[in-house]
């Protein structure tokens, strides 16, 4: 039987993960509170990124069988790819135009952690705090910087739990 990844339940799996991202995003924001300083904010998105691509890669192993290791981990991919263009593309919105000065205050955040953890600041490249600082700056890079490494951590959550459906599949 062959299967297509790009399937139309694939990508409607991956468009409600990325709205539950960024509805999440939007109550945070709404709430009042800072998505970076607040670790619970940060928390919630990996356990909705574990849980929802666990849900749609179980969905996916039902309505595609038999799946092997790699099919189940192409469903990931495309699924996080898909979650990670509604969340970037919607947090674009929300640093241009909603709100331009959060951007501005994620950038001198982030820049503040960044200096806590080289505590000796001789110890990190001058160059490179400028050259990161003037990356941050605008309210694109910041989303784009996001969805890449929501990206990184859903390939290795799609690998983790793609190994483990199909250690449990019934044969």
């Amino acid at each position: 039987m062959t299967y297509n990844i790009f399937a139309k339940p694939v990508l409607k799996l991956g468009g409600f993960l990325g709205t539950g991202y960024v509805l999440a995003q939007y109550l945070f924001y709404f709430s009042g509170k800072s998505i970076i300083q607040d670790d619970s904010f940060n928390g919630a998105i990996q356990l909705l990124t574990i849980l929802g691509l666990y849900m749609a890669l179980l969905y996916c192993r039902r309505l595609y069988p038999p799946s092997s290791f790699w099919k189940l981990f192409l469903f990931g991919i495309v699924i996080m790819g898909v979650a990670i263009v509604l969340k970037t593309i919607f947090s674009i919105l929300l640093y241009t135009l909603i709100d331009p000065e959060l951007a501005i205050v994620h950038k001198e955040l982030l820049l503040e952690q960044m200096s806590t953890i080289f505590k000796d600041m001789d110890s990190f490249p001058q160059d490179q705090y400028q050259e990161t600082s003037k990356m941050m700056l605008n309210g694109v890079s910041m989303p784009l910087m996001e969805g890449f490494s929501l990206f990184i951590t859903g390939t290795i959550f799609s690998a983790f739990i793609s190994a483990i459906l199909n250690m449990f599949r019934r044969r």
